[in-house]
């Protein structure tokens, strides 16, 4: 008798969990305004500006770690003490970096896979020349993958840091998965669009990072059709500049034969340009280890720049996939 009551115990536990998921869903609007952490750093307008996209992996996937959307078997760092000290590593780089604005991926608020650091926090109090903007992209309470160890807790999002004065930033809602129980375990990806005044007409910076957790590469094209279409809808060579950035999760380099599915370059819209560093690779693969000899290497971070600017260089840096596996990318524009 007391093993039948054990069992519908645990029956009644387990089937509770996707009610509970299901009636704590994160439910964003369509379009809202990004959270504001600081915005009263103001430096000067100027006829040149550095950008850098960087994918921060939640501060969880340094070089030792494997993870499983690769075909390993963890979720990243499982101590507080790895995770912290990711995150003060790329701090010091976003610091040694110092590019006018940085579009950051993958940052958490809090959750069980960065052992409750907010992150953000952490970025106001050390990048104080920068104001902060946030929108989340990752919310849920509970997310049982991979099965032994678990993420768990998650809430993640988009990160705009700026040394000068932001005068919106708004996120807007992609395409998502609106299946369940996938709905109620991935997340609900977003591009978050940044303005400016920092150049002789409006800047507008769009924060992306196209979904990683799906195995339909028909979705990621989808969400990337619509984050370049919103661009090209945006953008008036007359009154402002546009600049998409982020993960683009797609192989960009057409040199390069990797297990991820080749960008289509024929979706660039007349009046914008693909950049990237053709040289030094930004993001690995993650199913084992970082190994320089066997690890796959692949360019998924760039910039969709409109042309009324110019690129004067674009860089990957090269810090051996230390503390998260991608490389920190830094565009440097002018005006024409």
């Amino acid at each position: 008798m007391y093993i039948f009551y054990g069992l519908l115990v645990i029956v009644l536990l387990i089937s509770t969990i996707p009610l509970y998921l299901f009636f704590t869903e994160y439910k964003p609007p369509n379009e809202e305004e990004a959270n504001k952490y600081r915005n009263n750093r103001k430096k000067e307008a100027d006829d040149v500006v550095t950008i850098t996209t960087l994918n921060a992996g939640f501060c969880g996937r340094d070089r030792a770690q494997e993870f499983f959307t690769d075909g390993g078997h963890s979720a990243g760092a499982r101590t507080r003490e790895e995770r912290f000290d990711n995150l003060i590593s790329i701090t010091s780089e976003l610091r040694e970096i110092s590019s006018d604005i940085f579009c950051l991926q993958e940052i958490d608020t809090h959750g069980t896979r960065t052992s409750d650091i907010n992150q953000i926090e952490h970025f106001a109090s050390e990048l104080t020349n920068h104001n902060i903007f946030f929108a989340y992209n990752y919310v849920s309470k509970w997310v049982q993958q991979p099965l032994m160890h678990p993420m768990g807790n998650v809430n993640s999002g988009l990160a705009l840091l700026s040394k000068f004065k932001v005068k919106s930033s708004d996120r807007i809602q992609l395409i998502t998965d609106d299946q369940l129980p996938k709905r109620l375990l991935g997340p609900k990806e977003a591009m978050v669009i940044t303005r400016f005044d920092c150049l002789s007409l409006e800047l507008i910076v769009i924060n992306v990072h196209i979904m990683p957790y799906t195995k339909s590469d028909e979705l990621r094209k989808r969400q990337l059709e619509q984050v370049i279409n919103h661009a090209a809808m945006l953008y008036d060579p007359l009154k402002n500049h546009v600049i998409i950035a982020g993960d683009f999760y797609f192989e960009l380099n057409k040199e390069n034969e990797t297990s991820r599915p080749a960008f289509d370059h024929n979706i660039i819209p007349d009046g914008f340009a693909l950049y990237f560093d053709h040289d030094h690779p930004s993001t690995r693969s993650m199913k084992q280890p970082y190994m320089s000899e066997i690890t796959e290497l692949l360019t998924t971070d760039g910039f969709i720049v409109s042309k009324n600017l110019h690129s004067v260089s674009v860089k990957t840096h090269d810090y051996g996939f230390r503390n998260t596996n991608h490389q920190p990318t830094t565009l440097t524009i002018k005006r024409k």
